[in-house]
């Protein structure tokens, strides 16, 4: 299971819809946010793993910007369904006037498909190094950092990876432009633009592999999103 809190924020989106929040949430009080869904422990130091709340942000309807944030597993879940009216409340305060908001639930389905299709992997971090450089573009190694990702989603979901996904897998084609984003410590986080995936999977809801998944990085676009994103490129 998934859920999904949606704010409309007027005009583009913001840099990090995770770093603003958390920038909004008092030190005490009624409005404080628990810092796990910012992947942060009770004693402000990063939490280990992966994290089951993730940030986004995409275009919405005229001049908006939907900010999203999703929590996966049953325990995030009802985390998150705690805090949305807070949440809500704070981006408006910093708006200064009040934002719509709406809640979604769904599933996250992972399963193999009888046919292939191509998939395209977003802004996916494969590497992690003191300083900016490119990001390996071995096919095989970032196979792998993807069926690590499915795995490590599936166990928040409190079930195994399901059989035969591996070899449902079948080409992997990076592309040569590539990106990087600081991460805390003096690193940077590296990987490529978009990744191609052929495979024979049948994917529903939210899923996100590489590291800074709690950012939206490496989320896995449906084969039809897919295709229109390469078509607007």
């Amino acid at each position: 299971m998934y859920f999904a809190h949606t704010v409309l924020w007027p005009g583009k989106p913001p840099a990090a819809y995770r770093r603003i929040l958390a920038s909004l949430v008092p030190d005490e009080g009624e409005f404080q946010i628990p810092p796990e869904i910012f992947h942060y422990g009770p004693d402000g130091k990063p939490l280990q793993g992966l994290s089951p709340f993730r940030f986004s942000s995409k275009s919405g309807d005229g001049d908006q910007t939907q900010l999203v944030l999703s929590a996966i597993g049953p325990q995030a879940v009802a985390m998150l369904r705690r805090e949305t009216w807070k949440i809500t409340h704070l981006l408006s305060e910093s708006k200064g006037h009040p934002l719509a908001d709406r809640t979604h639930t769904g599933y996250c389905e992972l399963r193999v498909a009888p046919r292939p299709e191509t998939f395209l992997v977003n802004h996916m971090i494969a590497e992690r190094h003191q300083r900016e450089r490119g990001a390996s573009s071995d096919p095989e190694v970032i196979r792998r950092k993807i069926l690590a990702g499915l795995e490590a989603q599936c166990a928040l979901l409190g079930r195994p990876l399901p059989e035969g996904v591996e070899e449902a897998i079948y080409d992997i084609r990076p592309s040569e432009k590539t990106f990087a984003t600081p991460i805390a410590g003096g690193m940077v986080g590296v990987g490529p633009h978009e990744i191609e995936m052929d495979a024979a999977l049948e994917i529903k809801g939210p899923w996100h592999v590489g590291s800074l998944a709690a950012r939206g990085f490496g989320r896995i676009l449906q084969p039809r999103r897919a295709q229109d994103r390469k078509v607007a490129a």
